[in-house]
């Protein structure tokens, strides 16, 4: 799994959380570094916080968002398997984020996001 969070605590919550529960997390700081990854190997799920500092992958890409566009723009399939955490109101959020992404608020309950991710990587069967 790719995670695009870079909240030091949070990242040790997820990691502890979800190794646990036999995922196997990759955690990146920007969404450039994530496509370089995405280049070179699949994953099954993709957390992504929306509020992660502007991307330069898209121009105006607001917050990680970028990221998000660019599965729209190139492999829209991939939207399935994203999970948004976000501790941004409604009005904050990008009005263009794709409906079929998942969006856990912050603080988020663990076992919501375990069913999310499990929708998810059933998404990939």
């Amino acid at each position: 799994m790719l995670v695009l969070e870079t909240d030091e605590p949070l990242q040790g919550l997820l990691e502890a959380v979800l190794r646990r529960s036999g995922y196997k997390l990759v955690f990146v700081q920007d969404g450039n570094e994530a496509l370089r990854l995405l280049a070179r190997r699949e994953f099954a799920a993709f957390l992504v916080d929306v509020s992660i500092a502007p991307s330069t992958l898209e121009d105006g890409a607001r917050r990680g968002i970028g990221f998000i566009h660019h599965l729209q723009r190139t492999n829209p399939v991939l939207l399935s398997h994203v999970v948004i955490l976000t501790g941004l109101p409604d009005r904050e959020l990008p009005p263009d984020l794709p409906s079929i992404c998942r969006i856990l608020r912050k603080p988020f309950d663990i076992d919501a996001l375990r069913d999310a991710l499990s929708e998810c990587v059933a998404a990939t069967a």
